[in-house]
């Protein structure tokens, strides 16, 4: 089932958003990124192979204002750092990102503060919608609802 927004997602689109990508699979991001970079009005400066380096730079840099992070890595999934990176950023969205949907890392990872679950195989557009979606420091006139694939 794919996602759906309702309109006001038009009123965010002036808004440059910065989106962090942590992915321990090569080809996933190699994917994803060029995708993402072409997106209209998303800064999309950085990409981490671990949950470790993105918490390292998050101790360094402004935080950005979302972060899409694969359920399973080595070392670290991204459930276990969902609280890590809340604690270091709190105002930053958390989006797990995932080839395939489960029910229980869906619960697991809204339990530990993820702001949403999605599907690698969603569009960048829908990927992009579903940040603007929520209210962030950045664009909180926005009130639109996404719907997560059953």
């Amino acid at each position: 089932m794919p996602l759906h927004f309702n309109s006001s997602i038009k009123q965010c689109s002036e808004v440059k958003l910065c989106i962090w990508l942590v992915d321990d699979d090569v080809c996933s991001s190699e994917l994803l990124s060029p995708l993402l970079s072409a997106e209209a009005n998303v800064d999309y400066p950085r990409i981490f192979c671990s949950a470790l380096s993105l918490l390292v730079t998050l101790r360094q840099e402004p935080p950005p204002d979302a972060v899409l992070l694969d359920v399973q890595m080595s070392v670290m999934d991204g459930i276990e750092a969902i609280r890590p990176i809340k604690d270091l950023a709190p105002s930053t969205k958390v989006f797990i990102l995932t080839n395939f949907f489960d029910d229980r890392h869906k619960k697991s990872a809204l339990a530990a503060g993820a702001s949403g679950f999605l599907l690698k195989r969603n569009s960048p557009t829908h990927i992009v919608a579903a940040i603007r979606a929520l209210p962030a420091h950045l664009n909180s006139h926005c009130q639109t609802h996404v719907v997560a694939p059953q």
